[in-house]
């Protein structure tokens, strides 16, 4: 399980001198990606929003590049314009029978021998910008699988707590309605000494018990806390079926409260209705 949050930096050198390139990326409904490049980069940002794509399927992700320093020479060598250039200083020495020796400096001073490099062209820097935004990029996907990991410990306490929960309502449902037919006979008993008719008190209870019978519910909880269990599991995206099953979840235990007539299934239905409102902002967190 991956998280939809995570940082990824990685920084490149070249000739042409460093670059760093930052990905940052928080929640979204939807997979976006945008670019913050040098001026006059813009022509690389599709290429840039394509690569940082693969890493991801969802989430408001952001590619900042920057440039840091500049190279200490910006030239290229042409070797053979140097040949050429010393063999022709050689000739004219010869020719004007001039004493001396040809250095270096002379050397690299002519023309063509050094050639100017274009610092700021996008063709020039493109290589470096594409290693070093993939390597950011794997770190991204590094963090936000650490912070999937967090995630997921966090939906399983929630999940433990919520089975645990359902245990002890399972329990406790029985015995509300016996409690209720002990109140209901004490109560007839006390106001009447006319005996009930046959049967009459088992309506009643029974009445009671489809009224308040949450089993249904119980059964439901159990089946979608096991669903969850098998999406924590999953290496696919999951966080939309993770947020729809917590909606599930919501609407279950808020059809037990609605439904509790005992003082004990409804605080344990407030008490869960908690942790499954923690579950969903947890999973609103996962991609």
């Amino acid at each position: 399980m991956t998280s939809m949050t995570g940082f990824g930096r990685a920084e490149g050198r070249g000739r042409l001198g460093a670059l760093v390139v930052e990905i940052r990326s928080v929640n979204h409904r939807y997979l976006e990606v945008s670019c913050r490049l040098p001026d006059g980069w813009a022509a690389l940002e599709d290429t840039i929003r394509m690569l940082v794509q693969r890493s991801a399927a969802r989430g408001k992700i952001t590619v900042t590049a920057a440039l840091h320093g500049r190279p200490t020479t910006a030239v290229v060598l042409d070797p053979a314009a140097a040949r050429r250039y010393a063999a022709a200083l050689r000739r004219l020495q010869q020719t004007l029978r001039v004493p001396g020796t040809i250095t270096l400096e002379q050397v690299a001073a002519g023309p063509g021998v050094l050639v100017p490099v274009a610092q700021d062209t996008v063709a020039a820097w493109k290589p470096l910008l594409l290693r070093t935004t993939a390597q950011a990029a794997r770190r991204l996907v590094q963090t936000r699988r650490r912070e999937g990991r967090a995630l997921a410990a966090a939906l399983r306490r929630l999940m433990q707590h919520l089975a645990q929960a359902t245990t002890a309502l399972e329990q406790r449902a029985p015995q509300v309605v016996t409690d209720y037919r002990t109140r209901l006979d004490q109560r007839i008993r006390a106001l009447t000494a006319q005996p009930l008719e046959p049967g009459r008190l088992e309506q009643e209870v029974a009445c009671f018990a489809k009224e308040c019978d949450i089993a249904e519910e119980l059964t439901r909880i159990r089946a979608h806390v096991a669903h969850l269990e098998t999406l924590l599991r999953a290496a696919t995206a999951v966080g939309r079926t993770l947020d729809f099953v917590a909606q599930e979840l919501q609407r279950e235990v808020n059809t037990i409260g609605s439904k509790a007539n005992d003082v004990e299934i409804s605080q344990r239905a407030i008490q869960m209705k908690g942790w499954v409102e923690q579950l969903r902002e947890q999973a609103q967190n996962v991609e």
